[in-house]
């Protein structure tokens, strides 16, 4: 969200890392925003703790997104 607020639109990578108990994956409400913004970025998701990731696209994090193509349909 802060970047979107300071103007950045285009966005190649976001990369999640964490300290908890294993990797931790975006919410659905971040998974929308980054599909409504950057529907082909590279999400890595990385545990700190142990140095384990996992690698994931858009697709694989929200695999039936909301989108432009619905509101057109429309299918509210």
């Amino acid at each position: 969200m802060k970047a979107l607020s300071e103007g950045s639109h285009q966005f190649k990578r976001l990369v999640i890392a964490t300290e908890g108990e294993g990797i931790i994956y975006p919410c659905g409400a971040c998974r929308q925003l980054l599909h409504d913004y950057a529907p082909d970025i590279e999400v890595i998701l990385y545990h700190s703790i142990d140095g384990s990731s996992k690698t994931m696209n858009m697709k694989e994090l929200l695999p039936y997104p909301f989108g432009e193509e619905d509101l057109r349909r429309g299918r509210l």
